[in-house]
């Protein structure tokens, strides 16, 4: 797969120009190692001349992109115009490198199309003439290469809205309060922003703290729409629209402790504990996460009417909406075919509903 091959190109590449026959590296080595011992001496012709004669097999298997230059082919790497406030950009470049950057925008998003070819996504343009500067990188952020394009941008552009919450996984107990901050957005041409907050739905108290900041009060759990909107000195506004979870006493588990929240039941497996067998559960493998362990000797049937597979339950409200989050990774070694995911069982008039 190109995906598998590109890294293993990246790193012949980094293998033939830093460690081998030219290597002060490997040089320094050798020396060292001569200097340990009185009765050891070591020939570095012997290792030098044994990579030379290796290094044209490994630039023989890269042939058709070892001398690939790193160079954008969106409009054939010429200057352009257009109206768009963002753009992406194709280009090419040789196995060395890494990743692709543009510098002074940590946001622009890179991936590799092709072997041998990369794309840049959401690279941002103020109004007027941009000029890009584009590095190609290693893979620990050493500059091995850069290219210029120079891009006109036609018309006067939107802000550019960052909104930061605290907590940041704008899941909140309904006795605390949400901080917001669009303190990060920013306008192309440079104008100062005008912000203001609305929220539509009853049961929210909004208080704005000029310039950039407000705050979210609750009385009642649910979930909130809060509307941040940012206008620039040219009449130009754009919104971004985030949803708070607001919940009651007994209501989400950040799973901080040492112990499950008390409305939680484990039903099938244990909680950890000096037993190595069997299925079970965890709150100190990883902080603020729920760990669940199965051993590869069991296999489980998601169908079966009464589960043998690990799993918690929790009584829910008979007359009231709720709502349920989760995040969930796996981190686990794997040796034969799986899946992985959530399933809810709830009783809805006597019957089993999945």
């Amino acid at each position: 797969k190109d995906y598998n091959l590109r890294l293993f190109y990246y790193y012949l590449t980094e293998l033939l120009e830093n460690y081998t026959h030219e290597s002060p590296r490997m040089l320094a080595w050798l020396e060292a190692e001569e200097n340990a011992s009185r009765s050891y001496s070591i020939n570095d012709r012997t290792y030098t001349n044994w990579f030379r004669s290796r290094e044209r097999y490994g630039l023989n298997v890269m042939r058709r992109y070892i001398d690939t230059p790193f160079r954008i082919t969106t409009q054939d790497g010429t200057d352009f115009e257009t109206d768009s406030d963002a753009l992406e950009l194709r280009g090419e470049s040789p196995p060395g490198i890494f990743a692709v950057q543009v510098e002074g925008q940590p946001d622009a998003a890179f991936r590799r199309s092709r072997l041998g070819e990369w794309i840049l996504s959401n690279v941002r343009l103020r109004e007027g003439a941009n000029t890009l500067n584009l590095l190609g990188v290693d893979q620990w952020g050493k500059v091995l290469d850069s290219t210029q394009i120079q891009v006109t941008r036609t018309s006067n552009g939107l802000p550019d809205i960052t909104l930061d919450a605290k907590p940041a996984s704008w899941n909140i107990d309904l006795d605390q309060s949400l901080k917001l901050d669009a303190g990060d957005s920013f306008d192309p041409e440079g104008d100062p922003l005008q912000f203001t907050w609305s929220a539509p739905q009853q049961g929210i108290q909004l208080t704005e703290d000029p310039p950039t900041r407000a705050t979210a009060l609750f009385t009642v759990p649910g979930w909130y729409d809060i509307t941040v909107s940012a206008q620039d000195g040219a009449g130009n506004e754009r919104q971004e629209v985030r949803q708070a979870s607001v919940y009651g006493r007994h209501g989400f588990s950040n799973f901080s402790g040492i112990q499950l929240d008390p409305w939680w039941t484990v039903e099938s497996g244990r909680m950890v504990d000096n037993r190595l067998v069997g299925s079970r559960f965890s709150l100190e493998e990883k902080p603020g996460h729920l760990t669940m362990r199965i051993t590869h000797e069991e296999a489980h049937n998601w169908t079966d009417a009464t589960p043998s597979f690990p799993h918690l339950s929790r009584q829910l409200p008979d007359r009231t909406d709720w709502s349920l989050h989760g995040k969930f990774s796996l981190d686990s070694n794997l040796s034969r075919d799986f899946w992985t995911g959530m399933m809810v069982t709830m009783n809805e008039n006597g019957n089993q509903v999945r």
